[in-house]
């Protein structure tokens, strides 16, 4: 899989394969939802024991690394469908974060609306299993227990409570 590599101000530089690139030096793009339903519960999902980076942690409903090819918005649509099976509407658009943690990146945040009743599809090498959870419990779990989230995770909590308190 060819990648984008990007520097620091995410202009494109050049494709390499995932696999080999330079993990700490080159930089990547990855694309963030969150699925926000009418009461402003926030859907947590929890990444497949099977998953070679950070099995088992919680995190955002849906991520990916962009591919050659695509753009964040289409990425996060794609990765919406085959992660929980969830077929985007309308996006909206968050903020745009430089990222570290095993690897160089930048994360665009996106969020999307459904009705508490829609239904998922969750990919078992993917999601192992979600929950809602309103903002003050998220922010309480992640306060109780960092170490079960991805390690980027306080940068999602600032943009989710930034993008419900606005």
């Amino acid at each position: 899989m060819q990648i984008p590599i990007v520097d620091e101000s995410d202009n494109f530089l050049y494709y390499k394969d995932a696999y080999t690139r330079d993990r700490r030096t080159e930089i990547t793009r990855s694309a963030v939802l969150w699925v926000i339903d009418e009461y402003n519960k926030i859907l947590l999902s929890r990444r497949s024991p099977t998953k070679s980076h950070f099995p088992n942690t919680w995190g955002p409903s849906v991520g990916g690394i962009l591919e050659e090819g695509e753009t964040y918005e289409s990425n996060v649509r794609k990765e919406a469908e085959e992660e929980i099976g969830l077929h985007v509407g309308e996006l909206v658009l968050g903020d745009k974060k430089r990222e570290s943690d095993d690897h160089e990146y930048f994360n665009q945040y996106f969020f999307a609306h459904v009705d508490s009743s829609a239904q998922f599809n969750f990919e078992d090498h993917e999601v192992d299993k979600a929950k809602w959870l309103s903002l003050a419990e998220l922010k309480e779990m992640y306060t109780n227990n960092k170490e079960i989230f991805i390690p980027d995770f306080k940068s999602s909590l600032e943009v989710i409570e930034k993008y419900l308190t606005k």
